[in-house]
């Protein structure tokens, strides 16, 4: 039987509401990107990343702009519903409570569909009657059941109109023998009604896309041996066949009707049995076979129609390919160009496509014009191909390493930087004091390697200060710095980030009267000037997107030092406590050349931590001292970092960078030289940051 976007030729079990859901979203749910435009599933071609928002969670469907994902986190018992934002990112839509027949606690929801604004949702969820119920989910009401038929069992509720205000699934009556009913759900309260009697001869029916207005339902009846295709219309007495006569005693399934409910489109056997099954299309009362792919033979060649455009001209599916040995394969089919694979579509619109790169085995959703069209590949990954404009295919996974890659690269380079300068050289504040009346002028530089040094094109970072120091009343130092640093780092499929950043320093230290402690607060501003160029794979070939980036960056650090709590002869050790807070920000942005760029919109992070470490001083001669430092760091807030944006020409996009790291050391020697009225110093630092990150600090101070 043709469940949504699952092929099974034959019908050989009950399918329960919850079972039919799973296996509508088989194809999706090995997807880490989720390519979602089936009816059933959503009206719209969009992306999210759903690798780090909850443990086995999957995206099943999207509001018409993309901006709203639905879909189920955990697995077996534990199965939540949850609602998805950019913004406010992963929202659980709760339960209906219920326990099973063996006393554990039922703790499983489906989110199924979604309205156009995505403020409408509905699903199955277990129940206090310890079933499976139908639910609404709105803003404002949360979760709400839909009920029963009568009195009867199980409800599911598997598709929503635009609006909202239609609701259509599957529900047990309880005034006729339990049978299950296709019904809807309207008005106000969303009260329950069959569509018509609800049901087909002996068959149990189960409504599988509604129109857009809500209008017209299409879905298929299953009786344990055959299925058949049903619609209804508003006002018709009952669901009823549609498929001509010569059809009618074989196999038939409706898996999706256009936005406009002109076309139905789904799978029929070409022969009264249950042989031969091939995608169709029904339009004007007229029924089309669209046939085989690349004259596929042999008793298990098939065709299966999964989604259809707008107004009914494209439909894609899955089928066995001819000119591949009869392999599954994705499909897309119109009036002008029969049915094509995928890469005999992208090739006729002259896209190269490596060979050696996964194919396409399913086409599972279409853009409303026809020209986009998403699925999976061999390797069981998503994909987005498109056959206009900036042509091509992207593996959904590949992609979405990208952009996570050049995204986290951005969000977190700034809070580095900033790191670098707070607790680089300005990480010994005590050793920069002066005395009352006195200036010193100093240049302090840092180069660094970044995830380790690597032996060829490290990722490296330089860093220049230039301040000006004076020592004040009461035991205070004032500094303020101007500088510049510079950042490069490789992002996967051969991109890269390159960045430069100005930034300027205020400080204060401040003794504590009568101690040997020392309060020290550090202000930083800087403007960030950035050069993505974002690598990805198209059609299994490098292909680049490039923008230029604005940003804005700002901190502040307070430290307490107590200065040679321990001290013999000539060893003092410093130990010390500071808090640290990051602020970046960058404008939006879009991507240009390749032939899937993105468009950025603005984005905001912040992250803060705290900081216990020990600096050792140890003189060597009355001029000459080593220096040691260790550090022990705890970020406060390590969330994860979300960007939303658009692929130009296809829809919204989430980049998901995972929880920043929470906690790193860091280990550091150098050496300090005094001559005159001059000291120099140089430290080697070394951190477990970031998978490993190394640098050298080296300083000039003249003292007048």
């Amino acid at each position: 039987m043709r469940v949504g976007l699952v092929s099974v030729t034959r019908v050989t079990s009950f399918v329960s509401g919850v079972d039919m859901f799973i296996k509508c979203f088989r194809v999706l749910s090995s997807v880490t990107l989720v390519l979602v435009t089936s009816p059933l599933c959503a009206q719209s071609i969009g992306l999210t990343d759903v690798d780090s928002l909850a443990s086995s969670t999957f995206i099943y469907g999207l509001s018409a702009n993309g901006a709203i994902g639905i879909g189920t986190a955990g697995t077996g018992l534990s199965r939540r519903a949850l609602r998805y934002t950019s913004s406010g990112g992963v929202q659980d839509l709760g339960l209906l409570a219920g326990t099973s027949s063996q006393g554990m606690p039922y703790t499983y929801a489906f989110a199924t569909g979604i309205s156009a604004n995505g403020t409408v949702i509905v699903g199955q969820s277990s129940d206090d009657a310890n079933m499976g119920q139908a639910y609404v989910w709105t803003m404002s009401g949360g979760m709400v059941g839909l009920g029963y038929l009568n009195g009867g069992g199980t409800s599911t509720a598997y598709a929503v109109s635009s609006n909202g205000a239609v609701i259509v699934g599957t529900a047990e009556d309880g005034a006729d023998s339990s049978l299950q009913k296709a019904v809807l759900w309207t008005g106000p309260l969303y009260t329950v009604q069959t569509l018509g009697l609800g049901k087909l001869d002996s068959a149990t029916p189960y409504a599988s896309s509604v129109s857009g207005d809500g209008k017209k339902i299409v879905g298929f009846a299953s009786d344990n041996t055959t299925s058949y295709a049903w619609r209804w219309t508003s006002g018709d007495s009952n669901i009823a066949k549609f498929m001509p006569s010569g059809f009618n005693l074989g196999y038939s399934d409706a898996a999706a009707i256009s936005l406009d409910g002109t076309t139905i489109v789904g799978t029929v056997s070409t022969t009264n049995d249950q042989s031969n099954l091939q995608a169709y299309s029904y339009k004007n009362s007229t029924l089309t076979v669209l046939g085989l792919l690349n004259d596929s033979t042999g008793a298990a060649a098939y065709s299966y129609g999964n989604a259809v455009n707008q107004d009914g001209t494209v439909i894609v599916g899955q089928a066995t390919d001819g000119a591949n040995l009869d392999r599954q394969a994705g499909y897309r089919w119109s009036a002008a160009t029969g049915m094509q694979s995928i890469e005999q579509w992208l090739a006729g619109k002259g896209v190269a496509i490596n060979p050696a790169s996964s194919y396409a085995t399913n086409a599972a959703s279409v853009s409303a014009d026809g020209c986009v069209v998403g699925g999976q590949l061999s390797n069981s990954h998503g994909f987005i191909a498109r056959g206009c404009f900036n042509m091509g295919i992207i593996d959904g996974d590949d992609y979405q390493s990208s952009v996570n890659s050049a995204r986290f690269a951005l969000a977190t380079m700034s809070t580095m930087h900033m790191d670098l300068v707070m607790n680089g050289y300005h990480g010994n504040p005590t050793a920069k004091r002066l005395e009352e009346g006195k200036f010193s002028f100093s240049f302090d530089g840092d180069l660094g390697a970044l995830n380790g040094v690597k032996e060829n094109d490290p990722d490296l970072e330089k860093l220049g200060e230039f301040s000006l120091a004076f020592g004040g009343l009461y035991g205070t130092t004032w500094r303020v710095g101007l500088g510049r640093n510079e950042f490069r780092q490789r992002l996967v499929d051969e991109g890269k980030l390159s960045t430069r950043n100005h930034f300027a320093t205020s400080e204060v230290l401040l003794n504590i009267p009568y101690t040997s402690m020392y309060i020290d607060a550090l202000g930083y501003y800087g403007m960030s000037f950035n050069a993505v160029d974002r690598g990805y794979l198209n059609g299994g070939y490098a292909d680049l997107s490039s923008a230029h980036v604005k940003g804005r960056n700002w901190g502040g650090r307070f430290r307490w030092d107590w200065l040679n709590l321990i001290q013999s002869g000539a060893i003092g050790i410093t130990p010390n406590v500071s808090i640290n807070y990051f602020h970046e920000s960058f404008d939006g942005y879009a991507e240009n050349g390749g032939s899937f760029p993105i468009t950025w919109g603005q984005a905001k992070y912040a992250s803060s931590d705290m900081r216990i470490g020990v600096d050792g001083h140890f003189d060597i001669t009355q001029n000459a001292a080593l220096l040691t430092k260790f550090e022990a760091v705890k970020r406060v807030d390590p969330q994860s970092r979300f960007a939303n944006g658009d692929i130009i020409g296809i829809g919204p996009i989430v980049a998901v960078s995972g929880k920043l790291q929470d906690h790193w050391f860091r280990a550091g020697l150098g050496a300090e030289v005094k001559e005159g009225n001059a000291i120099l110093s140089i430290m080697v630092n070394a951190s477990t940051e970031n998978k490993g990150r190394a640098w050298a600090s080296l300083g000039m101070k003249s003292m007048f």
